[in-house]
């Protein structure tokens, strides 16, 4: 990425509850109840590679506006990512952990970039992915949750792992610096 283009991460979320969070929560606590967390959220995740100019938020929010495959305003609401905490909505008391999942081989990044990069929204590259909340009890140390995350994250059997299958998927901690 050059200097010049900016990336905007942004999640978007379903205004009811996830049924694939909600299974996912579900198996984990029977399969894994050590490693398990209390809370579970997902997101979809897009990274939008961003041509310059002074006004990229305004031109997100008409991308959004215009593409309903994107956000439907009417079961889904999005927000801007920086910080993951700073996301509404959620018990700031669980210590919070967040996972990036994305395919290895990525043709609906690839399709949305070819639609996007003919628009006229100055969209240079799309990369699609899931972003999961892992939230566990108040007090449980940073480092203990995320080797927690990783360990419910990646599908090594039937009863470990489950977030993302590493044959055709990569997880990773998300990492505010690479926001």
């Amino acid at each position: 990425m050059s200097e010049a283009t900016r990336r905007v991460m942004i999640a978007v979320r379903l205004k009811a509850v996830d049924p694939a969070a909600s299974t996912a929560l579900s198996t984990l606590r029977r399969t894994m109840p050590g490693e398990a967390p209390v809370s579970l959220g997902r997101y979809d995740l897009w990274e939008l590679e961003m041509s310059p100019g002074t006004d990229t938020m305004d031109r997100v929010r008409s991308l959004i506006a215009s593409y309903t495959d994107i956000v439907n305003p009417n079961k889904q609401s999005w927000m801007k990512l920086g910080h993951p905490d700073s996301v509404p909505g959620e018990d700031r008391s669980q210590t919070r952990v967040w996972l990036v999942v994305k395919d290895h081989d990525d043709s609906r990044s690839e399709n949305w970039s070819r639609i996007l990069r003919a628009s006229r929204f100055g969209v240079r590259r799309v990369q699609c992915g899931v972003l999961w909340r892992l939230g566990y009890p108040p007090g449980t140390a940073r480092e203990v949750a995320e080797e927690n995350a990783m360990a419910v994250a990646l599908t090594r059997s039937r009863r470990v792992g489950l977030l993302a299958n590493p044959v055709s998927q990569e997880a990773k901690l998300y990492d505010e610096a690479s926001s």
